[in-house]
């Protein structure tokens, strides 16, 4: 009984124990020079993790701009938002690199 106590405890109180999906076009997005940072937002998102606590429905993702994958995923959102194309998207259940936005886990471009 004790284990199972613990689990549970251990999946509440888990960072990554949520992670959110959002299918949606882009509304927007920030190139922020003072944090090598490209966040972005999405429409329609379920499952925020706690610390996303950044706009309402609408979900915000966040890279790291000083990497390769970073770039090549800022370079596919701004093409998106600029096709008007519908993307799906995952974070990882954290906010490591922006404190009120979740770290970006895939993007899919429609």
């Amino acid at each position: 009984m004790n284990k199972s106590i613990i689990g549970l405890l251990m999946l509440f109180f888990s960072t990554s124990a949520i992670a959110s999906t959002s299918n949606g076009k882009i509304i927007d997005y920030w190139i922020h020079n003072f944090h090598d940072s490209f966040a972005f937002t999405v429409e329609n998102q379920t499952g925020r993790p706690y610390c996303a606590s950044y706009g309402t429905i609408a979900g915000r993702y966040v890279v790291d701009t000083t990497t390769e994958k970073g770039k090549l995923i800022a370079t596919a959102v701004m093409a998106a938002k600029a096709a008007d194309t519908s993307v799906h998207v995952e974070g990882t259940g954290d906010c490591l690199y922006y404190t009120d936005s979740e770290d970006l886990n895939w993007l899919h471009v429609e």
